[in-house]
């Protein structure tokens, strides 16, 4: 319990320097983007440093403005289009991925849950190096609906494989 405390007070002791790190970090016209949000005054007032960088990531992961509810629709758009790109490698592509996660989160959009997250991420991924991948998901959904008893209509041929197509929502009673 002590070294709880100990470990708190020094969090709160070296909130004013993590803080102000960050602000002499940052170029002028990022610090003016930043003081546009509504919630500038509160947390300069405090000096709390993640409030600082929600700000930042807010204001630089999509392109915003001081009107949330307009940089809401972009931050959506971004994470729907986040792909991963022919030269880039899995670990560079998570890192955008959660970056866009980050942004939507920082503006308050609501976030899917984790294993739904993983679905996305699968689904994201560049098809023509992870084809095996989706088509070992895609199938063990099939199985797992097969099982439960769930109609499915046949399977789709594709240049990269076999994939089962389902009736959506297709249940036997």
């Amino acid at each position: 319990m002590s070294l709880r405390l100990e470990t708190i007070d020094r969090l709160e002791t070296n909130k004013p320097r993590a803080y102000a790190l960050i602000i002499g970090q940052l170029s002028q016209e990022s610090l003016d983007i930043v003081k546009q949000m509504p919630i500038w005054e509160t947390f300069d007032n405090e000096g709390d440093p993640l409030e600082l960088m929600k700000g930042v990531i807010g204001t630089h992961l999509i392109i915003s403005g001081v009107d949330m509810e307009r940089t809401k629709p972009g931050a959506r758009e971004a994470f729907s289009r986040c792909r991963q790109q022919y030269n880039e490698i899995i670990v560079q592509f998570k890192r955008r991925f959660d970056g866009r996660i980050a942004a939507l989160k920082t503006i308050g959009e609501p976030i899917l849950d984790e294993p739904a997250l993983a679905i996305d991420f699968i689904h994201k991924l560049d098809m023509r190096r992870y084809h095996e991948l989706r088509m070992d998901y895609e199938n063990e959904l099939y199985d797992r609906a097969s099982r439960a008893g769930e109609q499915f209509c046949g399977r789709a041929r594709s240049e990269r494989g076999m994939f089962r197509v389902f009736v959506a929502d297709g249940k036997t009673n």
